[in-house]
């Protein structure tokens, strides 16, 4: 059979392919390949597409005949869906019968195996050549399909040496010229010449090549690689990815890395003369990765001056760079090269450029610019400029970059800060640049390549942290990190939060030298126990001393408490607050609000763990519910330090660790039981408008830079034993209460008051001030115990205790009515000549409530359970279940019973609690008959 012989079908010459999106789909189906890239015209050119859209347009020219194009079937990730094994023989290019016999022996020892088929007769200079088509139903590692297909023809024939595509592992690899194309190519080929049209089983033209495009089945890939396994041994079974989209994976420099490593290039550097033209093309296309490399592989090249003089070198350059990627040794082996590589070594001479380096990359820096190499060995440019790191930040979520960004015209921009999920888009890299300039012209992928390329050149790496405040034995703040010898140089642990308005950017320290400190301190301890009453005073200044060794405290407690400010407008509490946080080394110490909205709360609450933060007005008429309920909670968890979660939009949960020293401030004073249990307070008046002694004191507070006072406080404080200092204010404390029993939790926030009132005075007597004096801790103790409890006996008054008293008032008023809500009984089991009274929960409560806003109730509501619950540990309680019998108001004689709660009045006066408006009702009546009836019935 030769070329002449096959007469070509009716039904191929007259078939209309020039309008056929369907086939055109068929064909983009079947031949799966790169979206990004086609090969186009007559020669070896690479286009770039905009995906498979741009190619199926492209697929109905090359079928009408207006455009021929080839595809790449190595896909990017290194594996392929779409293999061609091309019969051709350069040696003997006569015998083109015998080609097409190997192709369909080859084609027919696929299908004994069932892995499905399609020949194709193609073009070739010469005439003629096939390409067997195999369509895989999923993708395959690219060597491994190569390697299995020789390794059948092996089998087959004894020896192959036919070219498989993709014949590379790596980057574009080679184009394949696609079939039925409509038109007429440079070598008069086309589908009118019986060329690029599809054969049957026994070498003749398709009849219908459409339908004979359909009919065609993928191979299975599972049941090929089983099949390769008798033919070719020890193939990879996973995708190695690529490090760039032509490739090897390269770093630069590494020009003298390849010499220095690879055998094939180190025997041609040692004599470059002689070589055959394939292997020289091959080792400038490893050559052009490196920058440099052209100019290096022009100088070795002319030392052959028989063979590669400067005019031959320019004329065959664009064949060089037309490799897409540098030459593979495989490729050299297939071209007859003898040489070892370990086994351990790169797949072409390239890797060893980036073998030993740091980093794999393929972003090169030139002139100022970061790019990379196309397929053509051109330089692509990635961004107009490059970035000089300083310093590595570690953090526990993450890492932050400080660096310099220098501009290809000359402007740099100095300490920018680039967070480690800023690499992952260019969005979010060139918002974090934050210069219009710096524009980046890739992709993500792009993006984390110059990440590696820069993070690489890293030299000092150093510890961070996010919360300011006390870590282990240093304090960190903004530009200072303080022990108890003083001041660390270099810093050791650095603060980082990228917002302007952080807290962290608020709070630094002024250094004073000694007599400037001296002249602050005298001042300051003369007059800060002045600026108030020494019951809104004393609590402020003993936990502002206090909060430094917050986190020490928690180790030894657990807790600690907040402080909580209130009083009449004009009072003083902002004033003094503000005095305060500038002694805490706030440049501005402009106080937050409560109300700020929820998000910036929790970062603000995270954000320290022992520098105070002040939220002000607090009024809870003035606030939404939720916001009041929001803060009260918030008010419980900040005392244990607890966690708040927060869900974000992509569905996962942010955990906020609620841990700064926080004070609470308003006009208002809170009533919530389970708060008042976990603050210490300072209640202020107008008191100061009437005491110019008072307004003196506060005038010399405010004349002093108080952002110097702290830094040698801490010094003092990191130099102190908290655990015996603590243990000593908790017996201070104990003795203070004269013998009055407080809850452990309110004995520790007292203590923390104590604790914090001795390290000032001790800290004073270094600077020459001693307040022993002036301090009555006897009295402050009182005054907090009074103000937690409300009477001073000890005692937190719950939500239960707080109702009580509600319907006292409400009894008063006639609201709350003897035989409805209550009633008063005598029980001979507990005291007979005691008259107790017996409330009805639910009749109680339901009035209550519905009270509640009419009388300006603005405490807790609970329901009847949790007031029960309450009740049943309170000491006035006599009994929690028990069956009264009251008048029925329908009947002068009737009687119905309710069970009741039983209080003994005597006891609930002693526990502080006012109940006098019962007192103003008759007390007759009195159920005797339940107690007579239980007992007979214990009668035999």
């Amino acid at each position: 059979m030769n070329k002449e012989s096959a007469e070509l079908s009716p039904a191929v010459k007259t078939v209309s392919l020039c309008k056929n999106e369907n086939l055109a789909a068929s064909l983009q189906n079947k031949f799966a390949s790169r979206t990004d890239r086609v090969g186009q015209g007559s020669g070896s050119t690479s286009i770039a597409v905009s995906g498979r859209n741009d190619i199926l347009k492209r697929l109905q020219k090359h079928l009408s005949g207006e455009l021929r194009i080839g595809l790449y079937n190595l896909l990017p990730d290194g594996t392929v869906q779409w293999a061609v094994v091309e019969f051709e023989n350069h040696k003997d290019a006569a015998d083109v019968d015998q080609w097409l016999v190997d192709a369909l022996k080859y084609q027919q020892k696929l299908e004994q195996h069932s892995i499905p088929s399609m020949l194709e007769r193609s073009k070739n200079p010469n005439g003629q050549c096939y390409h067997l088509h195999i369509a895989f139903d999923q993708p395959i590692l690219a060597r491994t399909v190569r390697e299995g297909l020789r390794g059948i023809g092996k089998q087959l024939f004894g020896s192959f040496d036919n070219e498989v595509f993709p014949k590379s592992d790596d980057g574009l690899g080679n184009f394949i010229w696609l079939p039925l194309f409509g038109g007429t190519d440079d070598w008069g080929h086309g589908i009118t010449e019986e060329r690029t049209v599809f054969l049957d089983a026994s070498g003749q033209v398709e009849p219908d090549q459409e339908a004979a495009l359909k009919k065609w089945q993928f191979a299975e890939s599972e049941n090929f690689l089983n099949v390769i396994k008798k033919f070719a041994a020890a193939l990879p079974t996973s995708v190695q990815p690529n490090r760039n989209g032509t490739g090897i994976e390269l770093n630069q420099p590494g020009l003298d890395k390849m010499e220095a490593n690879c055998p094939i290039v180190a025997q041609w550097v040692n004599d470059p003369t002689g070589w055959q033209y394939d292997h020289w093309l091959g080792l400038g296309s490893n050559y052009v990765v490196f920058k440099g490399g052209w100019d290096r592989f022009v100088e070795l090249s002319q030392q052959d001056t028989e063979n590669f003089n400067q005019a031959e070198i320019e004329r065959i350059r664009d064949e060089v760079l037309g490799f897409h990627g540098p030459q593979t040794y495989d490729k050299f082996r297939d071209q007859g090269l003898d040489f070892e590589v370990p086994t351990e070594g790169p797949k072409a001479p390239a890797g060893w450029g980036s073998k030993f380096d740091p980093i794999e990359s393929p972003v090169i820096e030139r002139s100022g610019c970061y790019g990379t190499f196309t397929g053509k060995g051109e330089f692509r440019m990635l961004t107009p400029f490059t970035i000089e790191p300083k310093e590595l930040l570690v953090l526990p979520d993450g890492d932050v970059l400080t660096c310099t960004v220098a501009h290809a015209t000359g402007q740099t921009w100095n300490d920018i800060t680039i967070e480690n999920t800023d690499w992952h888009t260019r969005g979010k890299f060139m918002k974090a640049l934050g210069h219009s300039e710096c524009t980046f012209h890739g992709s993500d992928l792009d993006v984390i390549d110059v990440c590696q390329q820069v993070i690489s050149r890293v030299e000092v790496r150093k510890q961070g942290t996010r919360t300011i405040g006390l870590h282990d034995d240093i304090w960190a703040v903004k530009n200072s990190n303080i022990t108890a010898a003083g001041y660390l140089q270099p810093m050791e642990l650095i603060p980082y939060d990228r917002s302007e308005d952080s807290l962290h950017s608020r709070v630094a320290y002024q250094h004073l030298d000694d007599d400037d400190y001296s002249t602050l301190a005298q001042v300051l301890f003369n007059n800060i126990l002045d600026v108030n009453l020494p019951e809104a005073i004393m609590p402020i200044v003993g936990w502002f001393f206090a909060a430094p060794m917050k986190p020490r405290v928690m180790e030894i407690t657990s807790s600690f408490p907040l402080l909580f400010c209130y009083g009449t407008q004009g009072g003083g509490k902002t004033s003094v607050l503000e005095a305060m946080l500038s002694m805490q080394g706030y440049q501005d110490p402009t106080v937050y609000s409560c109300t700020m909205r929820p998000f910036p709360m929790l970062t603000l609450l995270c954000s320290t763990n022992a520098v105070p933060v002040v939220l002000d007005e607090y009024k809870p008429w003035d606030m939404r519910d939720n916001q009041v309920l929001d803060l009260g909670r918030l008010m419980r968890k900040i005392y244990k330090g607890e966690v708040e979660d927060k869900g974000n939009a992509d569905q996962t949960v942010s955990h906020y660790k609620l841990q700064a020293p926080v004070v609470v401030c308003g006009e208002s004073k809170v009533k919530e039981a389970a708060v008042l249990e976990r603050v210490v307070i300072a209640g202020f008046t107008d008191e100061i408008k009437r005491r110019p002694d008072m307004q003196k004191a506060f005038s010399a507070l405010r004349a002093l830079d108080l952002t110097g006072f702290m830094d040698r406080y801490l010094m003092f404080c990191l130099g102190e034993d908290v655990k015996q200092r603590f243990d000593d204010a908790r017996a201070l404390t104990v003795s203070a209460l004269n013998g009055i029993t407080v809850a452990p939790r309110i004995l520790n926030n007292l203590t923390t008051i104590t604790f914090g009132l001795e390290l000032m005075q001790d800290f004073a007597l270094k600077w020459g001030v001693d307040l022993s004096s002036r301090i009555d801790l006897e009295s402050v103790i009182a005054a907090q115990v009074e103000e937690i409890t409300g009477d001073g006996k000890g005692q937190v008054k719950l939500a239960a205790d707080v109702m009580l008293e509600q319907l006292a008032l409400l009894t008063e008023k006639a609201i709350v009515k003897k035989y409805y809500e209550f009633n008063f009984v005598k029980i001979r089991s507990l005291d007979p000549d005691k008259t107790y009274l017996a409330v009805h929960l639910p009749s109680a409560v339901q009035i209550f409530k519905a009270k509640a806003q009419q009388i300006g109730y603005d405490g807790e509501l609970l329901d009847n359970a949790a007031y029960l619950k309450q009740l049943q540990n309170r000491s006035y309680v006599a009994k929690t279940n028990h069956a009264v019998k009251f008048k029925s108001m329908n009947s002068s004689c009737d009687l119905i019973t309710k069970k009741c709660v039983i209080i003994d009045l005597e006891k609930a006066a002693e526990s502080g609690l006012d109940l006098v408006g019962f007192d103003t009702i008759d007390k007759n009546f009195c159920d005797i008959q339940t107690e007579v009836t239980s007992e007979i019935k214990k009668l035999p």
